[in-house]
C-alpha cells in the first residue's frame, strides 16, 4: 500500500478510479446490463410516483422505462452518465461527495458499487452521509460495497474481470480490468470492506436506522432508513 500513503487521496481517486472509467466506459457499459435481483426487488418496493436518485448509476442499467418513478441518475464519469442519457434517463454529472441536490428531496436512493473507489473513511463516511442528507425522513437506501472476503457463498462474479484471486489480503487494492475494446488493462483502486464495517458507519448515524445489513455475492449490502 506504498503507493496509496504516498498519494493525496483525490490522486489515487483521479488516476485509479475516474481517469480509468474515462479510458473504459465504453466496454463497461457493454458489459453491464445484468441487474441485481436484490436491488431490482429494492426498486419495485418504492411506492408509486417517488423520485428516485441512482448515485453512481453508470449506463443506467438499474433504470426502466416502465418504473412508476420519477428516476434521476448522476455519476462522475461523464461519458457513461452521457449513456445513461442516450438511453432516455434524467442523467447528470457530479461527484458523490457533493451531490446537487437539495436536502430532504428523494424518496429513494441507490449507490451500488460506488462507495468503495474512495480512497480514504472520511470520503467514503461523507458519501454516504450525502446520501443520507438527499433523503426525505423515513425514506431508503441501499448501498453496495464489494467485500473483502469474497469466498463466503461463492467467487462473486465482479471478480470474472480481470481477477485471479478468491480472496484479497488487504483492504486497499488495485484490481485490473482488461479492456477488450483496446486489449488495454488498468488498475482500478477499491477498498474492500470488512465484514459489519459498512454497516457500523451507518450506525454511528443517529439520523437513519439500519433495516438490513445482507452478503449478496461479493458484496456488502444495507438497506437503511433515514428517522429524523
Amino acid at each position: 500500500n506504498h503507493a496509496l500513503a504516498s498519494q493525496a487521496p483525490s490522486t489515487v481517486e483521479r488516476k485509479h478510479v475516474h481517469e480509468v472509467y474515462d479510458a473504459i466506459a465504453d466496454h463497461f457499459s457493454d458489459t453491464r446490463h445484468s441487474p441485481w435481483p436484490r436491488v431490482v426487488s429494492f426498486l419495485n418496493s418504492v411506492s408509486d410516483g417517488s423520485l428516485l436518485v441512482d448515485v453512481g448509476c453508470g449506463n443506467g442499467k438499474y433504470f426502466s422505462p416502465t418504473n412508476p418513478n420519477y428516476q434521476i441518475g448522476c455519476d462522475r464519469n461523464s461519458k457513461l452518465a452521457s449513456i445513461c442519457q442516450g438511453r432516455g434517463f434524467q442523467t447528470l454529472c457530479c461527484d458523490c461527495l457533493y451531490l446537487p441536490f437539495r436536502d430532504s428531496c428523494a424518496d429513494a436512493v441507490i449507490s451500488i458499487a460506488v462507495v468503495h473507489h474512495l480512497s480514504t473513511p472520511d470520503r467514503r463516511l461523507l458519501a454516504i452521509r450525502e446520501i443520507v442528507r438527499i433523503l426525505k425522513v423515513n425514506g431508503q437506501a441501499l448501498i453496495y460495497v464489494w467485500a473483502k472476503d469474497q469466498c463466503r457463498d461463492k467467487k462473486s462474479n465482479y471478480l470474472r474481470q480481470g481477477s485471479k484471486h478468491k480472496e484479497f489480503d488487504r483492504a486497499d487494492v488495485f484490481v485490473p480490468y482488461t479492456d477488450a475494446h483496446n486489449a488495454q488493462t488498468h488498475m482500478r483502486y477499491y477498498h474492500v470492506f470488512e465484514d459489519n464495517e459498512l454497516r457500523e458507519m451507518c450506525e454511528a448515524m443517529s439520523e437513519l436506522r439500519v433495516e438490513e445489513y445482507y452478503y449478496d455475492d461479493g458484496n456488502w449490502c444495507v438497506r437503511l432508513r433515514r428517522i429524523s
